[in-house]
């Protein structure tokens, strides 16, 4: 899913930029061409990602142990509670810096596909496209802050070593 929406504003953003650079008229096919390559590639890149080709065993199982409390809530019973306090603090630095980054980006794609839209005679596709991306970008903010929360929540309960 997450290769696929990025597809989609991969695609917005460079057809509206060139478009605006160029001046050349929306062309649908090229969006959907250029973002669909992106999410294939990306697609792949995340499944190479997901299977642990970037990291050891070691840590693989730990980025398990932490997405599995982070969706459950609740710290394993077995887990040593002073390795989750930086654990869960680098955590919630990352999920920080994904939501500064994230969401102002995506409302920026979301500014050109409208700056494109004005550029294109108001084409009310374009407009359409501009405002399901630039609606869009809650859904990033709201995964990134529940999320957060749920890490807040478990490192309040880490007594401080």
């Amino acid at each position: 899913m997450v290769a696929l929406v990025g597809g989609c504003y991969q695609g917005a953003w460079v057809q509206s930029a060139l478009g605006l650079i160029h001046h050349e008229p929306w062309n649908w096919a090229e969006m959907a061409l250029r973002g669909g390559t992106w999410a294939i590639g990306m697609a792949g890149f995340l499944a190479i990602q997901a299977a642990g080709w970037f990291f050891p065993p070691d840590e693989r199982e730990g980025r398990a142990m932490v997405e599995r409390a982070l969706a459950a809530g609740e710290l394993p019973p077995i887990a040593r509670v002073d390795a989750w306090r930086p654990v869960l603090a680098r955590e919630i630095r990352e999920l920080r810096l994904g939501r500064r980054i994230v969401v102002p980006f995506m409302l920026l794609v979301a500014a050109f596909v409208a700056a494109s839209a004005v550029a294109n005679d108001n084409d009310p596709g374009v407009w359409a496209l501009a405002i399901a991306l630039g609606g869009f970008a809650g859904v990033p903010l709201r995964w990134f802050s529940v999320r957060q929360q749920r890490a807040e929540a478990l490192l309040a309960r880490v007594p401080a070593g």
